[in-house]
């Protein structure tokens, strides 16, 4: 008996391929043929052999070779390529290919557009064109129609070469049935790609001009979309590709309109902006000592808290805004039950009467109301009056009425006082949960910062991503290129950055805490590897409040980043806000 070889997996494959010499070569194309989508037959072909380096199409017979390529066959014009994978994003099955074929015998999927000039542009490479396969035809449509709609231009996005669609498909697994493809311009690579070759450490002086001009040509692509009228909404490393010595923008079928509601579903290029919290930490007050109320509902008079926390607009009335409590009423006063508005009356024709802010300046007029002894009325003909409101009353009834006006003026201010002190109270009682929570915020950045998971206390907020609650404006286009900005620049340090967390939990609990200290670590990052001007943009383009940053891509490419010093006095020293 032949001793057990172990192997790794693959080597099976490997064996019956290259190994066997075309001795299975009817198993290897009944395996191909049957029991594999195109998808897994570049993917087989691909498979390494023994020694790690060596992929299966790279080795096997010219014979065992033409039945992939006689399987790869695409559309019966293109050549799938299996020097390079194929992989699906988002319901789009995406390959690298070559038109080897003429359309002489293709007359089932039907041509929607056809741009010639672009095409012979593509032919100078070897006719090579990235396919993009999609399953919902909603989406292909929109990837057509944009262009168009919009008219944007093919020196700032990816071209359109060709289109095919096919109802009736069944080879394709991918595609449920139907085909839905385009054929665009291929590119040199994209901007994910040059961060996956790039160690991750100090950024040379060279790496740091280069990505100047990148940086210049992403957003003079920018640009271009806002002054048509759209945001990309979706920028990142993958959606900017190089095509010769332009970089570009792709995945631009999701595109949203100027003034309308962002949508999609969470994403790193995402603003801090589209988070939306939905409960609250609860932090309590400090225990009573005794269970007197302040009028305040959910707080008691010496802190506790027995309900939500008071509105902010409370504390901010002060002494102004008397009415927000629940005064109680001073001993020895009676007032009148309130009176039926008289026909003459503003209140009895729709109309507010004007109510003075301060009790201080209504203390005249609740005399009228006061009630009088009737024992001290007399008649006067049918009616009867009192001496008070006749304007009768002697100089001894006026000494008895000013001390009892002042008594109620005394008691009022005292009851203000006691406000304020309980204003100001509640508001040390804010400051210090404030600074609690700027202390908590600061030791879960220092644990991020060292890389290290730990349980994060249960007062965190739920968080959920809302972007409904964006109004489509530069505004987002602004703080994705301030994200592309800091992973060119930031090297090391790129975790600094609120979208360097895999999970999504993470990335909102990121975009939650975000603030201005945190775009202060960037800024000083950004400075220590790129310079002064490079930081001072970056703060500019991350800012957390999305109305201070930057409007326009105009107002961003007017920095003196992307102006050498010579033209920095023509360009302007800042750029306006």
């Amino acid at each position: 008996m032949k001793p057990f070889i172990k192997r790794q997996q693959g080597h099976s494959w490997w064996h019956i391929t290259v190994e066997c010499n075309d001795k299975y070569y009817d198993v290897v194309e009944s395996v191909l043929s049957t029991m594999t989508n195109q998808p897994q037959i570049i993917a087989l072909a691909r498979t390494l052999g023994p020694d790690g380096k060596t992929r299966v199409i790279e080795a096997i017979s010219p014979t065992c070779a033409g039945i992939f390529r006689k399987l790869l066959r695409f559309c019966d014009r293109y050549e799938l390529m299996m020097g390079k994978p194929s992989y699906a994003e988002n319901d789009v099955q995406v390959f690298h290919a070559v038109e080897k074929y003429s359309r002489k015998d293709s007359v089932d999927d039907s041509t929607l557009a056809s741009r010639d000039e672009d095409w012979q542009k593509s032919k100078k490479g070897n006719g090579e064109v990235i396919l993009r396969c999609f399953y919902f035809e909603e989406t292909f449509q929109s990837e057509i129609n944009v262009r168009d709609q919009y008219k944007l231009a093919t020196n700032h996005v990816e071209s359109v070469l060709r289109t095919h669609r096919c109802e009736d498909y069944q080879k394709y697994a991918f595609s449920g049935g139907r085909l839905y493809c385009i054929a665009f311009e291929s590119y040199d690579h994209t901007l994910s790609e040059v961060f996956d070759k790039t160690p991750i450490g100090k950024r040379s002086e060279k790496w740091v001009k280069k990505c100047a001009m990148v940086l210049k040509h992403v957003a003079y692509a920018l640009k271009h979309l806002h002054q048509q009228g759209v945001i990309h909404g979706n920028l990142l490393p993958t959606s900017i590709a190089k095509y010769g010595n332009k970089w570009k923008l792709t995945d631009i079928g999701t595109l949203t309109p100027v003034g309308g509601a962002m949508r999609g579903p969470l994403r790193p290029c995402a603003p801090p902006e589209t988070i939306l919290a939905l409960k609250g930490p609860m932090r309590p007050f400090p225990p009573p000592s005794t269970g007197a109320k302040t009028g305040i509902p959910g707080v008691l008079k010496n802190g506790a808290n027995s309900g939500p926390r008071a509105p902010a607009g409370i504390l901010k009335g002060g002494q102004n805004n008397p009415a927000t409590y629940s005064s109680p009423t001073p001993k020895g006063v009676k007032f009148d039950e309130p009176r039926t508005a008289a026909p003459d009356d503003p209140s009895a024709r729709g109309i507010r009467p004007h109510k003075p802010a301060h009790p201080r300046t209504t203390a005249g007029l609740r005399k009228s109301n006061v009630v009088v002894d009737k024992s001290k009325r007399k008649r006067a003909g049918i009616l009867m009056f009192g001496m008070q409101e006749m304007g009768l009353q002697g100089e001894k009834g006026r000494e008895e009425r000013d001390p009892r006006a002042r008594e109620m003026e005394s008691q009022q201010r005292r009851i203000l006082d006691e406000k304020e002190a309980e204003i100001e109270r509640l508001r040390k009682i804010i400051e210090e949960q404030e600074r609690e929570q700027r202390e908590q915020e600061e030791a879960r950045d220092k644990l991020r910062r060292g890389g290290a998971e730990a349980a994060l206390p249960p007062s965190l907020p739920t968080l959920r991503f809302a972007p409904e609650r964006c109004i489509a404006s530069a505004a987002w286009d602004v703080w994705s290129f301030g994200l592309i900005m800091g992973q060119l620049l930031l090297g090391r340090n790129v975790n600094l950055l609120p979208n360097s967390e895999k999970s999504e939990e993470a990335l909102m609990r990121n975009l939650y805490f975000y603030d201005k200290s945190a775009a202060k670590k960037i800024r000083e990052s950004v400075r220590e590897s790129a310079g002064e001007q490079a930081g001072d943009l970056i703060s500019r383009l991350l800012h957390p409040a999305p109305e201070m940053r930057p409007s326009t891509m105009t107002k961003v490419l007017r920095h003196k980043y992307f102006h050498s010093d010579d033209d920095a006095s023509t360009k302007g020293d800042e750029m306006s806000r």
